[in-house]
């Protein structure tokens, strides 16, 4: 009997002390359930280089244009072709008046009628998109800036002139006239980016240069 009950005590004592001893037990390898978050040793801080994305991934996304001007207006060559052809296709207005009115000479009236016919519609236009631009283009720029402008005193002398005198000065005053034109179209092309005013001096240069040639066929 008291063999029993030593027995009984010393096996009791041993489950007291295996319950005491710590676990080994391998951690599971199952991985989380989806939506568990991860533990606070896992969680990467906040800095810069995860705060917000590297140059390239925040340039992608935009549009072409984007963060860039929405195109450009007219330029300067632009207001200025426009701004000195409308008083030099006016003097040629006045030429043309000058030699239906006083010439004698069939060909010279002809052509000053169609040099008149083809540059009034283009002074309308010109007038037309320099307003569109809401007067910033400046001022009007004066005589001497405008190629193949006739002076004063040679617009006197025809007006004073007659016959086969006046046929000769007209038509040296618009050849120089016409020349200085398509000088400055030619400009308009080369320098110029408005497709309007880059068209009309498309139009101006083979115009011009066709008439040219009648103009020294007649001074021939």
């Amino acid at each position: 009997m008291r063999r029993t009950m030593i027995i009984g005590a010393l096996l009791a004592g041993g489950l007291a002390l295996a319950g005491c001893a710590p676990s080994t037990e391998a951690p599971s390898s199952n991985p989380p359930a989806p939506g568990t978050p991860p533990p606070p040793s896992e969680i990467a801080p906040a800095g810069p280089e995860n705060s917000q994305g590297s140059g390239d991934e925040q340039g992608q996304g935009q549009g072409p244009g984007q963060g860039e001007g929405a195109g450009e207006g007219p330029s300067s060559t632009d207001q200025q072709f426009a701004q000195m052809m409308v008083p030099h296709h006016e003097q040629a207005l006045e030429l043309s008046e000058l030699a239906t009115s006083t010439s004698q000479n069939p060909q010279v009236r002809d052509l000053a009628s169609r040099i008149a016919q083809a540059q009034g519609p283009e002074i309308g236009q010109m007038r037309a998109w320099l307003g569109e631009q809401q007067g910033q283009g400046g001022e009007t720029p004066q005589q001497g800036g405008m190629s193949g402008m006739v002076s004063p005193e040679a617009m006197d002398a025809l007006r004073q002139a007659s016959g086969e005198e006046f046929d000769r000065l007209w038509i040296e005053a618009m050849i120089q006239h016409h020349e200085g034109a398509v000088e400055m179209a030619q400009t308009q092309l080369e320098e110029g980016s408005d497709p309007r005013m880059r068209g009309l001096a498309e139009q101006i240069v083979g115009a011009q240069e066709a008439e040219l040639q009648e103009l020294r066929s007649l001074q021939g």
